[in-house]
């Protein structure tokens, strides 16, 4: 299996049981949630399954997870309403 067919499987499985789950607790807006996290998941799975170890490539990954960490938090952030831009759009 090349890495293109395995990372298409694996972010089809991970959105398909997070739906469900969002289905089950009514709440869609956790899906956002979790696209950020899903760029975490595939870069780590690419990396241990398909990478050499090359320090770029842990690099990489490593940006990615915080860049999805970042992605994810603040969209937690702004469903719960501790971020906010309206007082921007005000003017």
């Amino acid at each position: 299996m090349n890495i293109f067919a395995f990372c298409i499987i694996l972010i089809f499985v991970y959105m398909t049981t997070v739906f469900l789950f969002a289905l089950w607790l009514k709440d869609n807006s956790i899906v956002d949630v979790a696209y950020g996290l899903a760029f975490i998941l595939l870069g780590w799975a690419g990396l241990l399954v398909f990478g050499s170890g090359h320090t770029r490539q842990w690099l990489i990954v490593m940006l990615v997870t915080i860049w999805g960490l970042r992605l994810a938090v603040h969209i937690l952030l702004r469903k719960q309403g501790a971020v906010s831009y309206t007082h921007l759009r005000a003017h």
